[in-house]
């Protein structure tokens, strides 16, 4: 007896009884709306419509409690440490890295002799049309 009692007192045992008790809840609920609804209405198509709306309802519900249950742990857990990173280069060290990454590349795709290769498409979009452009002179 004993070691049941230390058993729900562990954390761990609360995290899986609370949802286990809501979601048996939440089915017996579903139960609960479902008699009557069968009871009450007289057209099959109708009634399937209903009782299928309380089911999904509560599968629903089932699923935003475990969703809700497991972030807002993962939330309530998460720590969060103020951390200030600057990060100063100078320009001609920045500008020297980005120049030594381009020629890197640029003779990585050259030892591939030919099986890679950089493509450029330009495509003219629209065509200016001619215009006849007349200053007038200033008087």
């Amino acid at each position: 007896m004993d070691a049941l009692l230390d058993f729900l007192k562990a954390p761990f045992a609360a995290k899986v009884i609370k949802p286990l008790l809501w979601i048996i809840f939440i089915s017996i609920a579903m139960g609960l709306l479902r008699k009557p609804l069968k009871k009450s209405i007289g057209d099959a198509t109708i009634r399937y419509k209903a009782l299928k709306g309380v089911e999904l309802g509560g599968y629903f519900f089932i699923f935003f409690l475990v969703l809700l249950l497991f972030t807002v742990e993962n939330i309530e857990d998460a720590t969060l440490e103020p951390t200030l990173a600057l990060k100063i280069t100078d320009y001609k060290l920045r500008h020297a890295t980005k120049h030594q990454l381009f020629e890197r590349i640029q003779q990585s795709i050259f030892t591939t002799e030919g099986k890679v290769v950089l493509a450029s498409t330009t495509l003219q979009l629209l065509k200016v049309p001619n215009i006849n452009v007349q200053v007038k002179p200033q008087v």
